[in-house]
């Protein structure tokens, strides 16, 4: 699969989910009181844009949790980076990809300046995995132990600031910006700073109760 298409599904499910959002009309804010605290449930699917290794790469990103009293909330978190780029610096008998994703519990501030804007400061802390894998052309060669040629784990530490507007009922649509940190990346022939980017993109989000 290439950038283009991962950014392309990206943008399809954001749409998609957009699209339902114009064809409903607005709705009471929703969520379950259990004592004084009100609780929401929420789903959020994004993309964005960054760069790993000096190459333009995109980043598929989901989230799940819950919304306290519309002011904070918790939950967990994935992203899915890809990097669209052969690479054959560590072999000699055919070329690899990088695969890697990473996860973790997020914690977020909402700010409501209307009944339909908000923006949000929030923090994804967590734990990834890198790994340097064969294409598939030249795996079928290969016993399995052999397919990987290094892998490893790291730390994240994610901040991200978005700005969120309703599109109708419960769907909202946001941009947002991100600086990611990480532990220090030990892979073969790879620097250790590689994931310490900061990345732009859109989002999709979906209040379910």
């Amino acid at each position: 699969m290439t950038l283009k298409r991962t950014l392309a599904i990206a943008c399809a499910i954001a749409l998609s989910i957009t699209g339902t959002a114009g064809a409903q009309g607005p709705t009471e804010q929703k969520g379950l009181k259990i004592g004084s605290t009100t609780v929401g449930g929420t789903i959020t699917v994004g993309g964005r844009y960054t760069t790993i290794d000096g190459v333009a790469s995109g980043i598929l990103d989901v989230k799940a949790g819950i919304v306290l009293d519309q002011t904070w909330g918790i939950g967990f978190g994935f992203a899915a980076p890809y990097l669209d780029k052969r690479l054959t610096t560590l072999v000699a008998d055919g070329t690899y990809h990088m695969s890697t994703g990473y996860s973790g519990i997020y914690i977020e501030r909402y700010f409501r300046f209307s009944d339909d804007f908000v923006a949000s400061a929030s923090v994804l802390m967590g734990q990834g995995v890198i790994m340097y894998q064969y294409d598939k052309e030249y795996r079928t060669q290969k016993a399995w132990r052999d397919e990987v040629i290094d892998q490893t784990t790291f730390a994240v530490f994610e901040p991200a600031i978005s700005a969120q507007y309703r599109l109708g009922g419960s769907f909202w649509l946001g941009v947002t910006a991100t600086i990611r940190n990480t532990s220090p990346v030990q892979l073969l022939g790879t620097s250790e700073s590689i994931f310490r980017k900061g990345g732009v993109g859109m989002t999709a989000r979906w209040d379910l109760f």
